[in-house]
């Protein structure tokens, strides 16, 4: 399984991944594996040109596996995330500094034949991010009406805290509630010197 920088041509499959991962309001409940809202072609198209975008692509047939999706700290202050900052609920205990250089996990998509390699996968555009000068990195995952259950391991896994919660909506979905989390360069940077990846080298693009 080959890990590499996504390319325009590659937006088809990644729809159709992200289609595996589109949940409707009867199977909510269930969602258990972890699901994504938002994002069409042309956003696709935005983020790879702009953004981070790494895929794993399967060899031996020439198909996507998965995705993962950042945003760097300029695509992040022109996004309706960062607009709406102000209405989060933030703990008491974190202060948000705008002078900081923030990036923002925006998706992760891995089917379930390739799970193997969703850990790997995250931590390459992570890294990448990181090696930026990105201060701290942001990430939201839903916790009403339903719950993103797949997400949060993988946060708290790498030393991501939860900070706050905010109210989204999406027209095809109504109200969600979802909590905001933050990961530091020196919390991932721990993670990374305490796990397998400790000493090996970066991913080739």
């Amino acid at each position: 399984m080959k890990l590499r920088r996504a390319q325009i041509d590659d937006v088809e499959q990644i729809l159709a991944i992200r289609t595996e991962f589109s949940p409707s309001q009867d199977t909510w409940s269930s969602a258990r594996e972890g699901f994504l809202l938002g994002n069409d072609a042309d956003g696709y198209r935005k983020r790879i040109e702009n953004g981070i975008v790494w895929v794993l692509e399967d060899l031996s047939k020439s198909t996507l596996g998965g995705f993962c999706i950042l945003l760097p700290d300029e695509m992040l202050r022109a996004s309706e995330f960062w607009m709406k900052r102000a209405q989060i609920q933030w703990a008491e205990s974190f202060k948000v500094d705008e002078n900081a250089r923030v990036g923002y996990f925006d998706q992760l998509a891995v089917l379930p034949s390739c799970r193997a390699h969703a850990v790997r996968l995250a931590k390459t555009g992570v890294s990448e991010m990181m090696a930026d000068g990105t201060d701290f990195m942001v990430a939201t995952t839903v916790t009403e009406p339903m719950i993103n259950r797949a997400a949060t391991p993988l946060l708290r896994r790498v030393g991501a805290q939860p900070v706050g919660t905010v109210h989204e909506y999406y027209p095809s979905f109504g109200s969600l509630v979802s909590t905001v989390w933050v990961l530091t360069r020196a919390n991932f940077e721990r993670w990374l010197t305490s796990s397998k990846f400790a000493g090996g080298q970066r991913e080739r693009r």
